[in-house]
């Protein structure tokens, strides 16, 4: 469990034994009224960061983490004023995880563009409704990007933000699952961790979906292997 502390300025994480008990809880220092916490993976290292909304510093704070329940020191990132809510997901189709914060005193909602090493792009700010409370994203209108959803505290609505960005296109090679410039049965072993074991996330999503059906998947397995040493078709073109 992870837990934001509002008034004591950190997160606690309370290890799980396995059978519903937790261990005692270990802090860490966030930044100044840390009011939502959210965990995924920033440094493509396949290990569960975090990230807090902190209220009173109007920044996000990075904490990531060691893959034994510890965690490293905090890394700080200026957003709007009074962050109340964070999400995290890949808004540019890099793979790479980003952040969104929902800013309650500046109506407005901060995205942060993830570098794959844990790292952060400045925040990029899009107004919003006003006294955003929490944020989400999904994709609404099905083109392929996460668009956003705020709920606002005092306008009694939600403001829907579809999202317009092309794609980074990283495609040189499609097959080459580890983006190492050739095909082989490294890609195959890369598919699988990603797939099955908790492995880092593939580098260039179109470079993984080998058989061109928009998901990388078991499919792609299938058709790469075939590929390698059943003289089945190559992978198409990058578009």
């Amino acid at each position: 469990i992870a837990a934001a502390n509002f008034n004591s300025n950190n997160v606690s994480i309370l290890l799980g034994n396995g059978d519903g008990t937790f261990q005692s809880a270990v802090n860490y220092a966030v930044g100044d009224g840390p009011y939502s916490v959210f965990s995924i993976d920033f440094d493509s290292d396949g290990n569960n960061d975090l990230a807090t909304a902190n209220l009173y510093s109007d920044n996000v704070s990075i904490l990531l983490g060691n893959g034994d329940g510890t965690f490293q020191s905090v890394v700080n990132y200026a957003v709007g004023n009074g962050p109340r809510s964070i999400f995290s997901i890949d808004f540019n189709s890099d793979g790479y995880n980003d952040i969104v914060t929902a800013n309650s005193g500046s109506d407005d909602i901060s995205i942060l563009l993830g570098n794959g090493d844990g790292t952060f792009q400045s925040a990029v700010n899009y107004a919003v409704g006003d006294r955003p409370s929490s944020v989400f994203s999904i994709d609404f209108n099905s083109d392929g990007n996460n668009d956003l959803v705020t709920a606002n505290n005092y306008t009694d609505n939600v403001s829907i933000l579809l999202n317009k960005m092309v794609p980074n296109s990283c495609c040189v090679l499609r097959g080459d699952v580890n983006h190492d410039g050739s095909h082989g049965i490294s890609d195959i072993t890369f598919l699988v961790d990603y797939l099955f074991n908790s492995g880092p996330v593939v580098p260039c999503p179109e470079e993984g979906e080998i058989n061109n059906d928009g998901t990388v998947g078991i499919s792609d397995i299938t058709f790469i292997v075939d590929y390698l040493f059943n003289s089945g078709p190559p992978p198409d073109p990058c578009n």
